[in-house]
This record gives structure tokens, sequence and C-alpha cells, in this order.
């Protein structure tokens, strides 16, 4: 084959490479509030204790395994009055918390007091 066809087949090639690379969208960064939602856990039990001195609270699930949550400023709570304090003189309540994973901790971004 003459060096001019190599030459040419080479740059045909080169240019359809460069051309894919700008038609194949990049992956965007997931949003702040994309990723908290799509990595945000819901967990449910009975209200075992709460420990305002170090923030975390403990249910009690099916099974009897107890898990533990670590709660902050910005939990809600749902359903008492005085926040996750008020859940302390309510053990034996059910609750269903929502939480995300960070650093091997829950962290409670919602807690919801069951009525009944």
């Amino acid at each position: 084959m003459p060096k001019f066809v190599k030459g040419l087949s080479f740059l045909l090639l080169a240019l359809t490479v460069g051309a894919l690379s700008f038609s194949i969208p990049a992956q965007s960064a997931p949003r702040m509030g994309d990723e908290q939602a799509s990595s945000e856990m819901v967990a449910r039990g009975e209200l075992v204790k709460v420990d305002a001195a170090s923030q975390t609270f403990t249910i009690k699930q099916a099974g009897d395994e107890q898990v533990q949550f670590q709660y902050t400023a910005s939990t809600k709570v749902e359903g008492s009055q005085n926040g996750v304090q008020g859940l302390s003189s309510e053990t034996g309540t059910s609750v269903t918390v929502h939480y995300r994973e960070q650093s091997g901790h829950k962290i409670a971004t919602k807690i919801v007091k069951s009525n009944g």
C-alpha cells in the first residue's frame, strides 16, 4: 500500500475517533440533592432510647435487632412537639426513620412517630 494511502487511512481513523469522543456524552456529576435522595434509606421499629448527650437514639426492629442512629439539629421530627428530645419520654412508640449512611454512621434526616 502506498504511503499516501496509509497516511490518509490513519488521518481518517484519527478523525473518526475524535468525532466519536465528542458525540459520547460525559456523565454529569450528581447534584447534592439527587445524591441524598438516592442514598436515603428507611428503617421502622420501636423507640428504645434517646441519648441527648451523644445525640443518638436506638430503635428495635423486627427480630429484636437494635439499630442506633445519630441525629442533628436539622433532623426533622413529625408527631412530636419537642423534636427528638421530646421522643425521649415516648419509648416504646413506633417510629419510621429516614436516614443516610455517612462515614459508617446512620444519620437520621427525618423521624416520623406513628399515631397508633
